[in-house]
């Protein structure tokens, strides 16, 4: 058997259910503060891994890991955590709608908006999505002109795991390494954190590592049929779209009757009346 990587979607979300590694990833990712505590926001209370997996087949769990955090002075923030191996087109506005979706999940009704907490999306990448080398990208909304931050302690962030490469291992606090493993697997010697989260990844390659090879692939054919059948319908509407405005184009200047065109393409006279009356 194939052993799995911590940077397998199923696999982070597993292993990420555990408090310590958890807590341990958040402390090694926002190394300017102290994270002390960490609650999981997933509808399900985790007993197994064989859990996670039913969860995840039967869609009622999602791959990303929502948690409620406390930094060391008391401040409460939330944090959306995802591997990312696939450089996807819309990253970017992924993180926008995670924001604001869990935003509304926090907050009940007739809370006041200021029991908001500060927000994170953090997207784990194994590729540099900005093509600038560095080890996390940071974002927080800013006034265009004179960089005025706005304070609304939204925060999206981007860790690239390839960054290790052009960094300095000497006087690493956690990062670099972390970095270096979830892209190649290594292990450094004593770091005592890694060797459990691999202690972790590597009892889940034996008790069901058969399971999650099968249900990623699945997964994985499941987002090709859905590629195609956007696709497909893409085309479908790009061609209807075509068809009407010619019609449209043919019966206004008289060069065929609705009639005609009805027979021809089957469209209703009422739905060429109605294209015929658009400006």
């Amino acid at each position: 058997m194939n052993r799995l990587s911590i940077k397998n979607g199923l696999v982070f979300a597993i292993v990420m259910r555990d408090r310590e590694m958890c807590l341990g990833l958040l402390n090694r990712i926002f190394r300017d503060r102290k994270i002390i505590d960490v609650r999981f926001q997933d509808a399900i209370r985790i007993t197994s891994e064989a859990t996670v997996i039913e969860a995840i087949e039967s869609k009622s769990v999602r791959l990303d890991i929502l948690v409620e955090g406390i930094e060391a002075e008391g401040k409460a923030f939330w944090a959306d955590l995802e591997m990312q191996v696939e450089e996807e087109r819309d990253l970017i506005l992924r993180a926008r709608y995670a924001h604001g979706i869990t935003d509304v999940s926090m907050l009940r009704r007739g809370d006041e908006y200021g029991r908001l907490r500060a927000g994170y999306v953090v997207y784990i990448c194994s590729f540099d999505p900005f093509s600038l080398g560095r080890g996390i990208y940071s974002f927080r909304m800013t006034e265009d002109e004179t960089g005025l931050k706005l304070n609304d302690e939204y925060y999206t962030i981007y860790v690239n795991t390839k960054a290790y490469q052009n960094m300095e291992k000497e006087g690493d606090d956690g990062f670099y390494s972390l970095l270096e493993y979830i892209d190649t697997g290594k292990l450094p010697q004593g770091d005592e954190y890694l060797a459990r989260l691999d202690e972790k990844v590597m009892e889940l390659t034996e008790k069901i590592g058969d399971r999650v090879m099968r249900l990623d692939e699945d997964m994985k054919l499941r987002e090709i049929e859905v590629g195609k059948r956007e696709r497909a319908k893409g085309r479908e509407e790009g061609l209807a779209e075509g068809r009407s405005e010619m019609v449209k184009r043919l019966v206004s200047k008289g060069l065929i009757t609705a009639e005609e065109a009805s027979a021809e393409t089957g469209m209703s006279l009422d739905e060429i009346e109605m294209l015929c009356r658009e400006d």
